[in-house]
């Protein structure tokens, strides 16, 4: 399971973003096309901040669908299935323009006052 990697990861930036403040609730967006299971990637969350400033925090994934162009036709859209290429002319060779995020969109931090 990468996804205790991917939080590792995750977790390191948001630390490093904060500036020791402590972590409530972090934002993501996550392509479909990306090769991280958003059940497996929530596990690992609850798991790999522990003892750290985001220990009991939540992880709200937000989910990307796949949007492509089409070089033949100028098709812009959800394709049925990537692997079957362009809905509208059957071109094999689409440009993938979302579905591959894996991004930080938020952070949210605990008022000094009300920890």
């Amino acid at each position: 399971m990468h996804e205790a990697s991917v939080a590792k990861d995750l977790l390191d930036l948001v630390l490093a973003a904060c500036g020791g403040q402590r972590i409530l609730r972090v934002g993501l967006e996550l392509g479909e096309l990306s090769t991280v299971v958003p059940d497996a990637l929530r596990f690992a969350w609850e798991v790999v901040p522990a003892g750290t400033l985001a220990e009991g925090s939540a992880v709200d994934i937000a989910r990307i669908p796949v949007r492509v162009r089409c070089p033949s036709c100028s098709f812009t859209g959800h394709p049925v299935s990537i692997f079957e290429g362009c809905p509208r002319c059957g071109t094999i060779s689409v440009e993938v323009l979302a579905g591959r995020e894996l991004r930080v969109t938020t952070i949210e931090v605990a008022d000094h006052a009300s920890d």
